[in-house]
């Protein structure tokens, strides 16, 4: 079965990507702030989450390369394992946060 104006659906596609990417670039520095009261951040603290999140962004755009044909559907399962461990990283790492933050008092007993 043909796509009717398949180059121009994935055009489309692949300038909503760029403009959600661009996006969320922003949002970062509008929100950073916000962000530095939160988490009790020095600016330095926050310099390094903003450098971090550029040079995965860059890296990101690096790996394309390897989604050249044949290799498309290969890349596109690398990258989505790849982005599913960073998710599941995150979500333990923010679990692990949350009980550093109870207090003392809340925490269970080890038996020794």
């Amino acid at each position: 079965m043909k796509i009717p104006n398949l180059r121009w659906i994935i055009a489309l596609m692949l300038f909503l990507a760029t403009s959600i990417n661009y996006a969320d670039r922003l949002a970062l520095s509008v929100v950073s702030s916000d962000l530095r009261k939160e988490f009790a951040m020095t600016e330095q603290d926050y310099s390094f989450v903003v450098t971090a999140f550029l040079l995965a962004t860059h890296h990101v755009r690096g790996l394309g390369i390897h989604c050249r044909p044949p290799r498309t559907r290969a890349g596109f399962a690398v990258f989505i394992f790849t982005w599913s461990l960073a998710a599941m990283l995150h979500g333990f790492r923010a679990r692990e946060m949350v009980r550093w933050e109870e207090p003392a008092s809340a925490r269970p007993r080890r038996a020794g």
